[in-house]
């Protein structure tokens, strides 16, 4: 082969592969739908060490949903909880300016309305925060359950 067809063979290989890609994570990607598993009526939840949880089905307390299946499920004063199946992850946002009490309810309600143990919870991926206009000391603070290691 003369270095001339080297180099053309080289760019349309280089050309059909960026193609690929783009249409991978611009089309291919955002088409995957990211659906809850649900198990005899329970949501069925998957921890990082590849555990399933059975817990409340939350979909059926649905307050609020949000795009790619995820679900707001718990609102009060204090807090507010949503579920996102795509990565079978939590947010808990502390509502209430003395973080320490909200922090305390939302801990107690999150086991309560899934129906599941502490352990369980502590096994599960959960973002707990608080937002600036909220209270500025916690904001961009991860905060974790008081009950896990």
């Amino acid at each position: 082969m003369n270095k001339t067809a080297v180099i053309i063979a080289g760019s349309i290989i280089t050309i059909l592969l960026s193609i690929a890609i783009v249409w991978y994570f611009f089309f291919y990607q955002k088409s995957i739908e990211y659906k809850p598993t649900i198990v005899k009526n329970q949501l069925s939840v998957t921890t990082a060490d590849k555990k399933n949880i059975l817990m409340t089905n939350i979909y059926g307390r649905a307050l609020v949903t949000y795009p790619e299946n995820g679900v707001g499920f718990a609102r009060t004063s204090s807090y507010e909880m949503s579920y996102y199946p795509k990565d079978d992850g939590f947010i808990i946002t502390l509502l209430d300016p003395n973080v320490e009490s909200a922090r305390t309810i939302a801990e107690q309600d999150f086991l309560k309305i899934l129906n599941i143990t502490a352990t369980d919870a502590c096994a599960l991926k959960v973002s707990m925060g608080v937002p600036f206009s909220v209270n500025e000391e916690y904001s961009g603070k991860e905060l974790s359950f008081h009950y896990c290691p």
